[in-house]
């Protein structure tokens, strides 16, 4: 983690910024004398002031070149902190069920939990369950797509070149291969998941100067509001247990004018969005790697789909689209088939609803590509 980080979060409780205690850092090696950092908007750590775009004669190359390792964010005002674990700050309430190895090697020099136990089991009862399940999956299966992780850019008619944002936030970004797609068209991105897939995000994205990683939960966000001019959320809110709030924990982060792509599942048939949920109220209790192993009967079946013709025949091209999300790469059927069966979360709604979301926060909507589960809007600058 980079100081830089620190400038785009704030203490939920008290909006005050936090500081940091480092355990151990080191220089990082990618960030060179002559790569074009960023300078800290609104809080600069290292000098511990605020506005820091009017300190005459900073540098902040220094702090670029220098990653803390190990250590803890901490708000001086009431005391909330959380750990920095192998350069990646965990900005989550259970960080000790999650880490516990870390907690035992720096008890000595951590501070006293700031969550008593009693708050750290409903917790971890609540959304555990989604963690450990995006963490197998997305530490299992982490294969960059090429073109096909340009997609959702595509359907939309984003074009990042004309619209050049400068801070962008990839909410639930899995193991990182949207931020990797599109890094290089974009200023500096925040991008951070809720689960251990945040460690294969770092293997892709880990060295690069404009890219910030955390683990956080998009709905206890931490980072500022109204600071980015582009939001970003892909296959994520119908995962979340409420997703009109997780919507709305998005678009106040959204800066006047910026840009939202985000979207959800709709209902199209409510016999079949019954059957699934019976179907899933057993699948989401197995255990990952055999229900993983299972889902592999979908190559059979997005074989005969695809190759066999099956697409164009009615009624049996709805069975196989149910059981398995059928893709002409058959690994990423495989892996998407699992995910749909696997997660704790899966909600649908009308897509009349869901643009009313959008609606009801005075957004304007560019693009309704809901069929892709993707809605282009922007915020209007008052």
């Amino acid at each position: 983690m980079r100081l830089r980080f620190l400038d785009f979060i704030l203490c939920e409780e008290c909006q005050k910024p936090f500081g940091v205690v480092v355990f151990k850092e080191k220089k990082n090696g990618y960030i060179k004398n002559d790569t074009p950092v960023h300078s800290c908007k609104w809080y600069c750590a290292k000098l511990k002031r605020k506005n820091p775009e009017k300190i005459p004669g900073k540098t902040c190359l220094g702090c670029h070149k220098n990653e803390i390792v190990d250590g803890y964010l901490i708000c001086d005002s009431c005391g909330k902190h959380y750990p920095v674990i192998n350069e990646i700050p965990i900005l989550l309430a259970n960080a000790a069920s999650l880490y516990p190895e870390f907690y035992l090697k720096y008890q000595d020099r951590l501070p006293q939990l700031s969550i008593s136990r009693e708050e750290l089991e409903e917790y971890n009862q609540k959304r555990m369950a989604t963690q450990k399940a995006y963490t197998y999956e997305w530490t299992t299966y982490k294969r960059l797509l090429g073109e096909r992780d340009l997609i959702p850019w595509k359907v939309t008619k984003t074009n990042l070149d004309e619209l050049k944002p400068k801070l962008a936030l990839d909410a639930a970004c899995g193991y990182g291969r949207h931020t990797n797609a599109v890094k290089n068209k974009i200023g500096e991105v925040v991008s951070f998941d809720f689960s251990g897939s945040v460690w294969s995000a770092k293997e892709y994205n880990g060295e690069d100067h404009n890219v910030y990683l955390s683990q956080s939960d998009i709905n206890d966000m931490l980072f500022r509001k109204g600071v980015f001019d582009l939001v970003y959320a892909f296959g994520c809110l119908q995962h979340t247990p409420v997703p009109k709030t997780t919507f709305n924990n998005l678009v106040d982060r959204m800066a006047p004018g910026a840009t939202i792509i985000t979207g959800n599942y709709i209902l199209k048939h409510k016999t079949a969005y019954f059957f699934e949920k019976i179907i899933r109220s057993v699948t989401t209790k197995m255990d990952h790697r055999l229900l993983h192993y299972l889902c592999y009967y979908a190559y059979p079946l997005n074989f005969a789909f695809w190759k066999l013709g099956l697409r164009h025949v009615p009624g049996i091209s709805h069975a196989i689209r149910f059981l398995v999300r059928v893709d002409p790469d058959p690994k990423a059927c495989v892996i998407d088939t699992f995910d749909f069966w696997m997660v704790p979360y899966q909600r649908r709604y009308p897509p009349q609803e869901i643009l009313d979301w959008f609606y009801d926060r005075d957004l304007k909507i560019v693009r309704n590509e809901l069929k892709y589960s993707n809605v282009r809007a922007e915020k209007p600058i008052k």
